[in-house]
This record gives structure tokens, sequence and C-alpha cells, in this order.
């Protein structure tokens, strides 16, 4: 058995995504703010991310589009 077993081990992973998250997304912050205009620098805040920590982000996605979709019904 791992040190970490179950909700521990996500929940460590999940820490860890972050910090790099947190690292690696600073210049493409940076160059958001300095262009929010620019089409691309918002896109690529999406794509970095992706990139970067894809398990954390999608366990985000899993979380967040469900919400969206639902509030989206409740709306209309």
């Amino acid at each position: 058995m791992s040190e970490l077993d179950g909700v521990e081990k996500n929940i460590d992973k999940f820490k860890k995504e972050w910090a790099k998250l947190k690292t690696e997304m600073k210049p493409h912050w940076k160059r958001f703010f300095k262009r929010p205009l620019d089409g691309h620098s918002y896109v690529n805040l999406f794509v970095e991310a992706r990139r970067c920590s894809p398990y954390l982000i999608g366990h985000i996605d899993a979380v967040l589009y469900p919400l969206l979709i639902a509030l989206l019904i409740k709306l209309s």
C-alpha cells in the first residue's frame, strides 16, 4: 500500500497541482492583465491551465460545468 490512500492521496495531488498551477500561470496572468482585450491572452489562460495541471482542472471542470448548465437551464 502507498503512504496515502483514497481521499488523502487525491487531496495531496490537488495541493501539488495547485502549487504548480500558481507558479506556472503567473506569466499568463500578467500578459492577460497587460492586454485584457487581447483574445489570445484570454484563451491562453484556459489552455495553459489545462496544460500544466490537467488533473486539477479536470476535477474543477467536472464540478463547474454541470453547475453552469443547471443554472442556465433554471434561468431559461
